[in-house]
């Protein structure tokens, strides 16, 4: 690029931004904005932005200081005026598409084609000339984009971002196939690229999340450039390339709507990213969701052209499997990202027909708090994979659970599973943890724990250890989990002539449940609570994972490689993640009836 051509670049963007400017700052128009502030944000950014405009479309075409270019520049300071006007007053925002008829009626007068001035007939070898159509068709064409990218655009970064994104494609899809571009796609394409290039780093300061009028123009940039690259020498491509670059606004406008519609709302649908933020999810994650699923589409549009000679049914084929996979792993990833979700206590929650509570472990000690104070028994059931799997396909335990006082998310496959089905579930509230919170909430309270369960020998291994590490704690006694059936009256006998506030039972599930739903009654414990094979972690017999594994939900791939015989176990673990996805596929249901 000559000295020449940068200089001439240099003194277009000059040229425009001062220009835009002086047009925004005439007092009449500037009494029209809400807020000062705003405006003068607004106005800087799209100053800016018709400038790079400008000069990307200068370098790209070299066209010099002619009569058609000075043509070109008043039209765009026109025709971004008239959308500005439409941020100011709300009201006027219904004129947009009228802006879009009013840029392709000045195009007209000077260039005389349409952006969409002829189609390839599907399935045929001609190409079908559109004629005075062609503008009809490209007038709701641009309009499409221009909404689309509108709404999207009220979060900072995805407008400039989506302008890169498609200006690239374009312009890879050009290098792989020069046959299948026009010469004049590459500068329409180097131009919507330099643009998005310019404002990225600058639109957090130049731009107001009210503001859509800048979004709007670059909808209707990358409609044009669309239009203009549009492949002509094969149909399917044709269709489909512009659907990919359109993919992820259309997307974030559509499914929210049609998650609604499912669900029976009759709200007003709002854009996936308005969802999201309500959500908890931040405005940078927000945009990077939306621009890596338009950079995933990007992927396949280039993909495409590499095997544009193919047969029609492999490109579609290879299409469905893209997207849907894209859908799949983007919907996971999203209902994995941490989120800032507000907090009001604990919650009652329905997974798969269980009854769950999110809350934390601070939150469950301060029920339990409750519950010694009260002189009621209530029982505590923890909850992982494999319970509800066990939950899904057995009544018995299932009533069990959903009469209990407390359930909590005692494993990662039990917080996947809520997440994937958007239910507030953050953080694991464990057996084992609760194991030594309740013995220093029993020691301040003044009341005893008894141990039941595990083999002979570890109740009373496991009571030492801890009692060792609790300062004040009480065991009234321990017994082990090898009794008969008929031998279980004179176990429950000896606990309740015990009287402990806080009764551990490691039998084991659903034997323990079990055992807590028959006779917690006659013992009378303040808070009972079924632990599994917690007592064999206490003393030291198994170790748990490093406390890394265990905040990042990795616990259980560690006590597999400790115990290869739990590897069974695992299977719960993919179960509950069909079950998740099968119950979003169902969509709403009749509530659960009480039990």
């Amino acid at each position: 690029m000559s000295l020449e051509l940068l200089l001439r670049a240099g003194l277009w963007a000059a040229l425009g931004a001062a220009v835009y400017g002086l047009i925004l700052a005439v007092p009449a128009v500037g009494r029209m904005a809400a807020g000062g502030r705003v405006f003068r944000a607004d106005r800087r950014g799209q100053a800016l932005a018709v400038g790079l405009m400008l000069a990307a479309l200068q370098c790209g075409g070299d066209v010099g200081f002619d009569r058609p270019t000075l043509i070109l520049a008043l039209i765009l300071f026109v025709w971004a005026f008239a959308l500005r006007l439409t941020d100011l007053v709300e009201r006027l925002r219904i004129l947009r598409p009228l802006a879009v008829a009013v840029l392709l009626l000045l195009w007209a007068l000077f260039i005389t084609e349409p952006p969409l001035a002829s189609l390839k007939v599907p399935f045929a070898a001609e190409v079908a000339a559109l004629g005075l159509v062609g503008w009809v068709v490209s007038w709701v064409w641009l309009v499409l984009f221009g909404s689309l990218f509108a709404r999207a655009g009220t979060t900072v970064g995805v407008a400039p971002g989506l302008s890169i994104i498609s200006g690239v494609t374009f312009l890879i899809i050009g290098a792989l196939r020069p046959d299948l571009m026009p010469p004049h796609g590459f500068a329409f394409a180097a131009a919507l690229t330099g643009a998005g290039l310019g404002l990225a780093p600058l639109e957090r300061y130049l731009f107001h999340r009210s503001s859509t009028a800048g979004a709007y123009a670059v909808g209707v940039a990358v409609g044009w450039v669309a239009a203009a690259c549009l492949v002509k020498n094969t149909a399917l491509l044709a269709l489909l390339l512009p659907l990919l670059v359109l993919g992820m606004p259309l997307f974030a406008a559509v499914a929210p709507a049609a998650a609604q519609r499912r669900r029976r709302i009759i709200e007003r649908p709002g854009h996936l990213h308005e969802v999201l933020l309500s959500q908890g999810y931040s405005s940078r994650q927000v945009s990077g969701v939306e621009l890596v699923g338009a950079s995933y589409l990007a992927l396949l549009a280039v993909l495409l052209v590499t095997i544009v000679e193919a047969n029609w049914a492999i490109k579609l084929a290879v299409v469905v499997v893209w997207v849907l996979a894209g859908l799949l792993l983007g919907y996971v990833a999203v209902r994995l990202l941490p989120r800032a979700v507000a907090h009001h206590g604990p919650a009652e929650l329905r997974i798969f027909g269980l009854r769950l509570h999110a809350l934390t472990m601070a939150e469950a000690m301060e029920l339990a708090r409750g519950w010694l104070r009260s002189g009621e028994p209530h029982y505590i059931v923890t909850c992982d994979a494999s319970g509800l799997v066990r939950a899904r396909e057995d009544e018995e335990f299932r009533q069990i659970v959903n009469h209990a006082d407390l359930v909590t998310a005692d494993g990662a496959g039990v917080v996947l599973a809520a997440k994937l089905l958007g239910l507030p579930v953050e953080v694991r509230v464990s057996g084992c943890d609760m194991v030594e919170n309740l013995c220093r909430l029993a020691a301040e309270e003044g009341q005893s724990v008894f141990f039941l369960g595990a083999e002979p020998g570890v109740a009373e291994e496991a009571a030492a250890r801890i009692a060792e590490r609790t300062p004040g704690l009480q065991v009234a006694g321990v017994r082990d989990g090898y009794f008969k059936p008929d031998e279980e009256p004179a176990v429950v006998a000896k606990i309740a002539a015990l009287c402990p506030g806080v009764l551990f039972v490691a039998l084991g599930q659903p034997r323990q449940e079990r055992f807590l739903r028959d006779h917690l009654a006659q013992i009378g414990a303040r808070v009972a609570i079924g632990i599994g094979g917690s007592l064999d972690v206490l003393p030291g017999r198994k170790r748990r994972a490093p406390v890394w594994m265990q905040r990042t939900g990795l616990e259980w791939a560690y006590r597999v490689c400790k115990e290869p015989t739990r590897l069974p176990r695992l299977k719960a673990l993919p179960r509950v993640v069909f079950m998740a996805f099968g119950e979003l596929l169902r969509g709403p249901s009749a509530p659960d009836d009480e039990e």
